[in-house]
């Protein structure tokens, strides 16, 4: 019996997950893929990788303190944060909406720290470049 409603379950996932894939447009699948990238970056404690994804002059934002300006403050952000043992990052996108050069995307998040789990949600700002690739231009998390 728990095979049959694990196996339904996962029909049920696998089938919702291809209809939406299904609807989205070509940046909409573009930037679910670059957040797969920034994943795969975090989980491998690549900070260069992670700043990478933003703008020169892109801005990331947390809860209770100072927004953090451009890739280079950026970088190290994800370098203290890997050192602080964040780890084992998820992101789950709800939202994603393109008008022209630009998208945002909405969603939740759970990751650990120090083996303490951390959840909540992340608001992204994208900015399509002159090369056609989309970049972070600001980001935000909210912790619940």
């Amino acid at each position: 019996m728990k095979f049959k409603t694990y196996f339904v379950f996962v029909v049920l996932c696998l089938s919702f997950t291809l209809l939406w894939s299904a609807g989205r447009s070509d940046d909409e699948k573009a930037i679910e893929k670059l957040k797969d990238a920034f994943v795969q970056k975090f989980n491998a404690g690549d900070s260069d990788g992670l700043a990478d994804f933003y703008t020169d002059d892109g801005d990331f934002m947390e809860a209770f303190s100072e927004a953090i300006k451009g890739k280079r403050n950026i970088n190290d952000y994800w370098r203290k944060g890997k050192e602080k043992g964040m780890m084992d990052l998820i992101l789950n996108t709800t939202k994603i909406e393109v008008s022209g050069d630009m998208a945002y995307q909405v969603g939740t998040y759970k990751l650990k720290q120090k083996a303490e789990p951390i959840k909540g949600n992340y608001l992204v700002v994208w900015k399509k470049q002159a090369d056609g690739k989309w970049k972070i231009a600001a980001s935000i998390t909210a912790v619940n």
